[in-house]
């Protein structure tokens, strides 16, 4: 029908060839059309376009019927239109995508984001079960429809006295205890002492003792028993820790004493006001607040354990004299990261991820970024991801799908569930899960049975509302079968086939008869007659339908279980045939078990847990612990030096020092450390010509001797020696003599009586390299940082300024390099000496008719004392000349 153009005209025009009648001839006409899956553009001209015979939308038309979809639509082949409809990356099966990653629920279903499907709406829920579609329940196996959002469990042999809480297991009643799996018998939750359990928790007494509790009976003894108990009626015993007194009272005992305190209950102690216990026998001081990591120390006062400082008066902190870096120091040296940090170093914490970053990288505490081709399902995991979905499967790698276990693949992205043992009267609907066809229910995980909703009592059903007779049973009704019993049965009814039960008062002796028997049973006796027992030997009758076990001498911290035979109390296990002792599982260090699961301490020990106690030294263990009650042990690095101190160990002997730690020297006053087991005398002027052999106490060099702890050559000494005789060899106008004496050494001061005097806001100071000389120095109550005192509280700068803020030079740049300071200030040096000297010569003339030649003298500290002429101390800086 149809001719092809050339190749360049092939996907677009065609030939078609047409019969027309012309003339009453038929003649062949070859029409030039469009070709299928292309459509005209215009009527007058064969312009030909490709045609989608459904729109496109936004996207294109790349072929006839095909479109070219935009990101996040897909073009699926199933569609009549073959037009581009919106994606969803994960299923959304039982919904729709209405736009690109966005699952719409069909109406009754609801988004499960962890499967990206949408699952059935239940409204009224679907307890023990799980919604199958819209409104419908299903049960969970072994249970069963109660109503229709709720499903019960299912207990085949009934539950007697009980309820049915779980599939095939029973719970009992109120007041009752298991027997077996299917019923419960009455129960006193704490037992009968002295007595029978006869109702729910209800106990009756044995003869000869009376009700103290619901559960226990104790004899009688008329005038009572003070701090004991009537272990027999009308005899008095002590309890434990009491003596007796009289026949019918008895005293605490206090074996260890009392101290600070008062004994008030066997080997109870009360501690006097202002202390608590701490053993047994001993109290210790009392802070009402507490001491939060110390210890108290006395009533109200608090001191702190060792690697603790003070906060308040009632709690220290531990110290970490490193820091912690992202972290709290929560122990001596001992650092805890932050919430999302772990240790590197003992001082530095990192941020980790605590679990992991599955298919990702720990950006930072807690936070995961995912690698290339997945995206995170949860905080420490990244999924891959398959942009078409997998039904039924999961997302292997990027783009690739696995099925889920239990299903098998149909396509690339879907899979189908398996039963591998099919499905009797079933379809599956879920991995090795069946959902039985109408009328029937499930039996097994495979198998489904007929459903009669009347049940078929004592037969089975054998079709939807079909029921047959089990053997040995007749048909009486559409649901019910009877038992069968051919020979009959005597005092007794068919229960089952060729089963009887006996009627009331009686119980079966054979298959075909029945005795008298007694309702409320014969406890440890024997049914002689309906509702009369009769005791067997060894045991008493305490009520109407029980007897009781008899042991002559008593069960303590028991009861008599059978005829001489006692059982232990809970928590209590047997010593003898007629005793029971207390016992403690985890067992009770340093102590001894004085009642069920509670442990006392022996003698010189205190409990630190309820299982275990510590030995006692009363005095304390200075750097060490108690190892035993009295004794201490040292800790590493400390040796003993008397019964309750340790002193720290030094490997190599601490000259002029103490050893104050393990391994660590601290010098005496007055000397400093050289290296770790030696130090050094301190004079803190210095020793020039001489050595420093104590604290402040020079030894001159050879060639030199000491005035007044200064080293000065034996020349000077002498000159110095020979003044001071001349001194006393003038008696004659000695007076001027003296005061002239002070003229030449007090310099920039005032004689008075022949002293020097310093003027105010001026300090008199002796030249060091002078003795000689006596100097009125400026007093700057500030210390001149990188300067000098120049005039009282005025600092001056090395290179000539004024301080900043008065007393600061420490802004001035080459402040560190003497030689350039220096080589600044020289010219302004010069002429302050010049100016000084000036002054003293003329201060010289006029006191007297010779003075000594000046010479400049430097002072020396460090070598910017020695360029600049500064003297550093403590607390100031000063200027010294001479």
């Amino acid at each position: 029908m149809y001719l092809l153009f050339p190749s360049f005209l092939l996907a677009e025009y065609c030939i078609e060839t047409r019969n027309n009648i012309i003339n009453g001839k038929i003649e062949t006409l070859e029409v030039e059309i469009c070709c299928p899956g292309y459509v005209r553009v215009d009527f007058h001209s064969l312009i030909c376009k490709l045609n989608c015979t459904e729109s496109c939308g936004s996207e294109n038309c790349v072929k006839p019927n095909i479109c070219s979809c935009n990101p996040g639509y897909d073009n699926f082949n199933h569609l009549k239109s073959n037009g581009c409809v919106p994606k969803c990356k994960i299923g959304c099966e039982n919904g729709y995508c209405p736009s690109p990653g966005e699952c719409k629920c069909y109406e009754d279903y609801e988004f499960d984001h962890a499967s990206g499907n949408c699952l059935p709406i239940c409204d009224s829920g679907c307890v023990n079960g799980y919604c199958k579609s819209p409104g419908i329940c299903e049960c969970l196996t072994g249970y069963s429809k109660k109503t229709e959002s709720s499903c019960s469990p299912v207990c085949r042999d009934g539950c007697v006295n009980g309820f049915c809480s779980d599939p095939g297991k029973c719970s009992c009643n109120d007041g009752y205890s298991k027997v077996n799996e299917s019923s419960c018998a009455p129960a006193c939750i704490d037992g009968c002492q002295n007595g029978l359990c006869t109702a729910p928790g209800e106990c009756t007494c044995n003869d000869g003792y009376s009700k103290v509790t619901e559960n226990s009976c104790s004899p009688v003894c008329k005038d009572g028993c003070e701090n004991g108990f009537c272990s027999a009626p009308g005899e008095c015993s002590c309890n434990d820790g009491y003596s007796k007194v009289n026949e019918n009272s008895c005293a605490p005992v206090c074996n260890n004493g009392c101290q600070n305190g008062l004994c008030t209950a066997p080997e109870e102690c009360s501690c006097f006001a202002g202390y608590s216990k701490i053993t047994e026998n001993s109290c210790s001081p009392v802070c009402k607040d507490g001491c939060e990591n110390g210890f108290c120390s006395a009533p109200g006062e608090c001191s702190c354990n060792e690697g603790y400082s003070k906060v308040t008066e009632n709690s220290c902190a531990p110290v970490c004299n490193n820091g912690c870096q992202n972290g709290l120091c929560t122990a001596p040296e001992e650092c805890s990261c932050f919430a999302g940090y772990s240790k590197i170093t003992e001082n530095s914490c990192s941020p980790v991820c605590k679990d992991g970053c599955e298919n990702g990288l720990c950006t930072a505490p807690l936070r995961c970024s995912c690698n290339d081709g997945y995206s995170k399902i949860s905080e420490s995991r990244c999924a891959p991801v398959c942009k078409d979905g997998c039904v039924n499967g999961f997302c292997s790698a990027p783009g690739e799908c696995s099925c889920n276990e239990g299903y098998s693949k149909v396509n690339e992205n879907s899979c189908a569930p398996v039963c591998n043992n099919g499905c009797q009267n079933g379809l599956c609907t879920a991995p090795e899960e069946c959902s039985c066809f109408a009328g029937y229910s499930k039996i097994t995980e495979n198998s489904c049975s007929p459903v009669c909703k009347d049940g078929c009592e004592n037969g089975f059903c054998s079709a939807p509302l079909r029921c047959s007779c089990n053997d040995g049973y007749s048909k009486i009704s559409e649901s019910r079968c009877a038992p069968v019993c051919k020979d009959g049965c005597v005092n007794g009814f068919c229960s089952a086939p060729g089963e009887c039960s006996c009627n009331e008062g009686y119980s079966k002796v054979n298959e075909n008869s029945c005795a008298p028997v007694c309702n409320n049973g014969c406890q440890n006796g024997l049914c002689t007659a309906p509702e009369e027992c009769s005791c067997f030997a060894g045991y008493s009758k305490i009520t109407e339908n029980s007897c009781s076990p008899v042991c002559k001498d008593g069960c303590e911290n028991g009861f008599c279980s059978a005829p001489l035979r006692c059982s232990c109390n809970d928590g209590y296990s047997k010593i003898s045939e007629s005793k029971c002792a207390p016992v403690c599982k985890d067992g009770c260090v340093n102590g001894f078990c004085s009642a069920p699961g509670k442990c006392s301490c022996n003698d010189g020990y205190s409990k630190t847990t309820e299982i275990s106690c510590s030995p006692i030294c009363k005095d304390g263990c200075e750097n060490g612990f108690c190892s035993a009650p009295g004794e201490c042990s040292c800790n590493d690095g400390y040796s003993k030096v008397n019964e309750d101190s340790c002193a720290p160990i030094c490997d190599s002997e601490c000259k002029n020092g103490r050893c104050s730690a393990p391994g660590e020297c601290t010098c005496f006053e007055g000397y400093t450390k050289q290296s770790e087991h030696n130090c050094s005398p301190v004079c803190k002027d210095g020793c020039e010509n001489g050595v420093c052999e104590a604290p402040e106490v020079c030894n001159c060099n050879e060639g030199y001797s000491k005035i007044k702890n200064i080293c000065m050559s034996e020349m000077s000494a002498e000159s110095s020696s020979t003044a001071r005789n001349a001194k006393t060899e003038m008696p004659v106008n000695g007076g001027d003599i003296q005061m002239n004496a002070c003229k030449q050494r007090c310099w920039n001061g005032t004689c008075i009586d022949g002293k020097c005097s310093c003027n105010p806001n001026y300090r008199l100071t002796g030249d060091a390299n002078n003795i000689t000389q006596l100097l009125c120095l400026p007093v700057c109550e500030r210390e001149c940082i990188h300067g000098y005192c120049a005039s009282p509280d005025v600092c001056n700068c090395f290179d000539g300024t004024i301080a900043q803020g008065g007393f600061d030079c420490s802004s001035i740049e080459g402040i560190e390099n003497p030689d350039e300071l220096s080589s600044k200030n020289a010219f302004k040096k010069y002429w302050l000496f010049v100016v000084l000297i000036c002054i003293a010569v003329i201060l010289a003339i006029i006191t007297c008719s010779g003075l000594y030649i000046f010479k400049e003298r430097v002072y020396n500290v460090e070598s910017t004392e020695k360029k600049c002429g500064v003297r550093f101390s403590g607390n100031k800086v000063e200027m010294i000349w001479t």
